[in-house]
C-alpha cells in the first residue's frame, strides 16, 4: 500500500517555475520508458520524433476563464474574494470565498458592475447568485486569470506583481475551446501551431475531450492513508467523434497518447464499465475517478503530464500509469537536473 511518505518528496523552490518559457514550447521533456525502466533528456520540440504514424493525442479543449473574482461590500468596508467553481444556472454558482466562515449569508459584493449576494454554505463551498445572468464574457471583463496559489505565493516573494499580461495568453492552451476550467490542463500548454501541424504531417490524429478542471487539482492528499483520500469531482464529455478516432485508432495498432492527466480521467471514466475498445460509447456526466495503485488502465497507452506536486493526487495517478519505482527515480533525476515544475514547468513523456 502506498503511503503518505510514498507521494511527498522535496521540491525546491526555485525549481517552481512562477513563469512560462520565453517562447511556447520551450520546455524540457523527460522521456520515460515503462519497458526499458529508463528516462533520457529531451525537449519537448522533439516529442513528435518520439511518435509512429497512426498514433492519437488526446487532448482536453476546455478554456480557463478568469473566475477570481475581487469585490466589496456596498459601503465598502469590507474587501471579499470569490472563485467561481461551478455554474448552476445562469446567476448561481458554487464557488470559493476567502475567509468564509467570516461573511455570514446574506452578503452583498459589489464587483465592478455587478452585484452578487452569498448565500448558504454547500459542503465546503459557498452558493454565490448574482442579480444578472452574466456571460463567460462578462465575468472575464470583471474576473482575474485564476492562477495556481503556489505561482502567486512564489511571486509576492519575489516583490513581483502577482498577474502579469502573459497570464491571459500563456495560461491557456491554443486549443481551449470550452468554458468552464478554473485551472488549465497544463501538458496542453507546452503545444504551439508549428507542432501540431508537424504532427499532422506525421500522420499523429489529435481528437480532443473536455474536463472542466477545478480547484481540487491543487489540493493535497490530506489522509494518513492515501487510499482514503476522497477524489475531487469534475465534470467531463468524451464526444462521440473522439471515441470513433479511439477506437480506429485502437483498431490500427496506434497508440492513445493523454495529454495530460485530465485527459487520463476523462478516457478512464469513458472505458472503465467496457471489456474492450469496441464496446466504447460517448460520456457526458461528472467524474470523481480516483486512479491509484495498480488501476487497470483500459484506454490510456502513453502520458505527456507536467511534474506534479508533492502529496497530490495527480502524483498517484502518474505512480499508478508509470511505476512508483521508476517515477520516483524520474522525480528525482528531474530534482538534481534542474527541471522546472508544475504548471508553467517541464513536461514527461511516459510511454
Amino acid at each position: 500500500m502506498i503511503t503518505l511518505d510514498d507521494i511527498n518528496y522535496l521540491l525546491p523552490e526555485d525549481l517552481i517555475a512562477s513563469h512560462p518559457p520565453e517562447k511556447r514550447g520551450d520546455s524540457r521533456l523527460l522521456a520515460v520508458s515503462r519497458k526499458d525502466k529508463s528516462f533520457t533528456d529531451s525537449y519537448f520540440r522533439c516529442l513528435p520524433d518520439m511518435m509512429n504514424p497512426g498514433d492519437c493525442l488526446v487532448m482536453n479543449n476546455t478554456r480557463v476563464f478568469k473566475a477570481r473574482l475581487k469585490g466589496k461590500t456596498p459601503g465598502g468596508d469590507k474587501n471579499i474574494e470569490i472563485l467561481l467553481i461551478e455554474r448552476l444556472d445562469d446567476k448561481r454558482w458554487i464557488s470559493m470565498v476567502k475567509n468564509s466562515k467570516k461573511i455570514p449569508a446574506g452578503t452583498h459584493v459589489n464587483f465592478h458592475d455587478e452585484e452578487a449576494v452569498i448565500l448558504e454554505h454547500d459542503e465546503d463551498m459557498r452558493i454565490v447568485s448574482f442579480m444578472s445572468a452574466l456571460t463567460f464574457d462578462q465575468i472575464d471583463n470583471i474576473g482575474e486569470v485564476p492562477l495556481p496559489p503556489y505561482i502567486i505565493k512564489k511571486r509576492k516573494r519575489n516583490s513581483e506583481n502577482v498577474f502579469s499580461e502573459e497570464d491571459g495568453s500563456r495560461y491557456q492552451s491554443l486549443l481551449a475551446r470550452h468554458n468552464g476550467s478554473v485551472a488549465a490542463p497544463t501538458a496542453s500548454l507546452h503545444f504551439t501551431e508549428e507542432m501540431l501541424s508537424r504532427l499532422k504531417q506525421k500522420g499523429i490524429g489529435i481528437a480532443f475531450v473536455t474536463l472542466h478542471v477545478g480547484p481540487g487539482t491543487f489540493k493535497p492528499v490530506d489522509t494518513d492513508i492515501p487510499d482514503d483520500y476522497r477524489i475531487h469531482r469534475e465534470w467531463m464529455e468524451v464526444p462521440g467523434d473522439t471515441v470513433k478516432i479511439l477506437q480506429k485508432t485502437r483498431k490500427e495498432g496506434g497508440r492513445v497518447i493523454a495529454v495530460g492527466t485530465t485527459v487520463v480521467r476523462a478516457l478512464e471514466t469513458m472505458a472503465g464499465s467496457y471489456d474492450s475498445y469496441e464496446q466504447w460509447e460517448s460520456y457526458r456526466g461528472s467524474t470523481r475517478l480516483f486512479i491509484k495503485n495498480d488501476f487497470k488502465f483500459k484506454a490510456t497507452d502513453a502520458l505527456i503530464t507536467n511534474f506534479h506536486m508533492p502529496k497530490s493526487s495527480l502524483l498517484l495517478l502518474v505512480y499508478s500509469f508509470g511505476g512508483m519505482d521508476l517515477i520516483k527515480k524520474a522525480y528525482k533525476h528531474a530534482v538534481k537536473n534542474m527541471y522546472r515544475f508544475l504548471s508553467y514547468g517541464d513536461a514527461m513523456f511516459i510511454y
